[in-house]
């Protein structure tokens, strides 16, 4: 660290810490084609080194279909999510308006706010009428196709993740093994000892068959995520359909809020007192009472009591007339309905997301097997252990090591570079 420009300035550098050297780490490859092979002992350790090319190519390449899945995956759970949001809030505005609904049926019988009220009030009825019949939708809609279509997304989505950690693990396995693969077939072929050339292309052939075997479990791997693939698809189409209906959720809720708004104002007003003496007469009412004051006092009096009413709620009642908009779940339904499928067909790819975990796994220590009987054989032993924790997960050379089997530089020059 030093000062530059009156600024403290400084260069980092990963260290080994075991060397205390400079750490210099290498990208994952893309394919293991750099890792060459001078001499092949015969025909079956030269078909392995190029499945393992192969089989190396075809994990990555299903290793991309599964981030290009887990994208459409996440968004359809959004849209699921979403649509779980909207019948809940569906739910919530059927409640409140019903419950505004009744309030303004109480301000329908009273002389004065009676004809603004009767309007605002039908309008909160049919309102309260479509969003009960919608909430009963969506209420069944949710409990026998939304609800568990979520959860299986969900569980199927944890399977996806458990696959990808076992088809890294199994990448890295072949990896690490075409690294000694590559010193052991040289070295075999160059020993010139028939006999554990013999042994090693059996080897090889054993292990080879089990390398099939992974390439089988990928295949049926991606026809899962094709299947996987067509459930998103069909998740997706649900998006046109939830938003119509979420933004008329949300211009109800939002007209509604105003009429509820105006019913607790007139329910206030209502509330104020009329206390004073009119022509010599001692008058104590509330403005409730006093909208049906009849013939209790002279009209003289009732004039002054009106007038003092009208004022009092002619504020308020231009604030009655309110539009509410409708809503419409018919299409929300339909596309719901044609989603009533996908419970069943999560629970069906569940399971064979469950068996492909499984079976990767016994692959895995197969594979691990065979090549252990080909590398830990004499005279060419080479099953050594590859460093993965020195492989930078990256896709592309940016000035890293390509080559694992080569050093790491030994003189690094750790001394502040001041021009930089």
């Amino acid at each position: 660290m030093w000062i530059e420009h009156g600024v403290k300035s400084a260069e980092w550098y990963l260290l080994d810490s075991e060397t205390k050297k400079a750490f210099i780490p290498y990208p994952v490859p893309t394919d293991l084609s750099k890792i060459k092979i001078d001499k092949f002992p015969g025909e079956e350790s030269k078909k392995l080194a190029s499945n393992i090319d192969k089989t190396y190519l075809e994990i990555k390449k299903t290793e991309k279909r599964f981030k290009a899945l887990n994208i459409k995956a996440k968004g359809a759970r959004n849209i699921l999510k979403d649509t779980k949001s909207v019948s809940d809030n569906i739910g919530k505005l059927n409640s409140e308006v019903k419950r505004t609904s009744n309030v303004i049926s109480v301000f329908q019988r009273l002389p004065i706010i009676g004809t603004p009220a009767i309007v605002l009030g039908t309008t909160l009825s049919q309102v309260e009428s479509k969003l009960k019949n919608a909430n009963l939708i969506v209420q069944d809609l949710e409990k026998s196709t939304l609800g568990p279509t979520l959860n299986g997304a969900y569980v199927v989505n944890e399977a996806v993740y458990s696959i990808e950690r076992k088809l890294t693990d199994i990448n890295h396995a072949i990896f690490a093994t075409k690294v000694n693969y590559s010193k052991a077939a040289t070295c075999v072929a160059n020993s010139n000892d028939q006999t554990a050339i013999s042994a090693f292309e059996q080897n090889s052939s054993k292990a080879d068959a089990k390398l099939l075997k992974v390439n089988s479990g990928l295949e049926d791997i991606n026809n899962s995520i094709t299947e996987l693939e067509k459930i998103s698809a069909s998740i997706s189409k649900l998006e046109s359909k939830v938003k119509p209906v979420k933004k008329a959720v949300y211009k109800i809720d939002k007209a509604f809020k105003k009429a509820d708004k105006v019913a607790r104002k007139i329910d206030k007003v209502l509330n104020k007192r009329f206390k004073k003496k009119v022509l010599g007469i001692g008058v104590d009412i509330s403005l409730k009472k006093a909208l049906n004051v009849g013939k209790k006092y002279i009209k003289k009096v009732t004039d002054v009591i009106n007038k003092w009413v009208g004022k009092a709620l002619k504020p308020v009642l231009k604030k009655l007339n309110i539009k509410i908009p409708g809503i419409n779940v018919d299409g929300l339904k339909a596309e719901m309905q044609n989603l009533k499928s996908l419970p069943k067909e999560f629970e069906k790819q569940k399971e064979k997301l469950t068996s492909q975990i499984s079976n990767l796994a016994n692959l895995r220590n197969e594979l691990k097997k065979s090549f252990d009987d080909c590398l830990s054989a004499p005279p060419c032993k080479f099953n050594d252990t590859v460093d993965l924790n020195s492989i930078s997960l990256v896709e592309t050379d940016t000035g890293a090591r390509s080559d694992p089997t080569k050093p790491l530089p030994t003189n690094v020059d750790l001394e502040p570079n001041l021009n930089f």
